[in-house]
């Protein structure tokens, strides 16, 4: 976490950097940095008892992976207006039955939020717009195998893939995601 008296040193269209003198044990004092980077959402979609993700390739990466739509949230964008917004722009879906799922938090030098939300009761609304940056297809996974790729290598989503783990492992879990998805296989 950056401290309150950190001082901005760099401000980008993602990150900012700031730097702060910081005392250590010995009682020397010695610079410390982090950066702080807008935000991500991500969102789990629920349409017709199908979970919706994505098969994406992005320009300067050198294979195709598998994650939840998602993106970035723009400056002052509040985070589930942000996860409506990249739904429609990333599937052509939007619901009205939204919940915050969990959030993950930063890592070592960088102050991060990626914000995860589940849309349950998904419709079709638009044809998909996606970045120039970006190709993107839907595809409909039941929760079995939305569990299962927990194990592959090719799902995009850490933050993710510990819960899938935990369901894969333990049938209590399981059925608790299949009830907080609203999946009545």
């Amino acid at each position: 976490m950056i401290p309150s008296h950190a001082k901005k040193v760099f401000s980008g269209i993602l990150f900012d950097v700031y730097q702060w003198e910081q005392e250590l044990f010995d009682g020397s004092t010695t610079t410390f940095e982090q950066a702080w980077r807008v935000g991500n959402v991500q969102v789990l979609p629920v349409l017709d008892g199908k979970i919706i993700l994505c098969e994406e390739e992005q320009s300067g990466h050198d294979h195709v992976f598998i994650g939840l739509p998602g993106g970035r949230v723009e400056r002052g964008e509040d985070e589930l207006e942000a996860a409506k917004r990249e739904l429609l722009e990333e599937t052509g879906l939007e619901s009205d039955d939204w919940e915050f799922w969990f959030a993950s938090e930063g890592f070592w030098h960088v102050d991060i939020r990626r914000a995860t939300y589940i849309a349950r009761n998904c419709r079709h609304l638009a044809e998909p717009k996606t970045d120039l940056g970006e190709k993107i297809s839907c595809k409909e996974f039941t929760l079995d195998e939305l569990i299962t790729l927990g194990r592959d290598p090719n799902f995009y989503e850490d933050t993710l893939r510990i819960k899938l783990l935990e369901a894969y492992y333990d049938e209590t879990t399981r059925e608790q995601l299949r009830d907080k998805l609203s999946l009545n296989e």
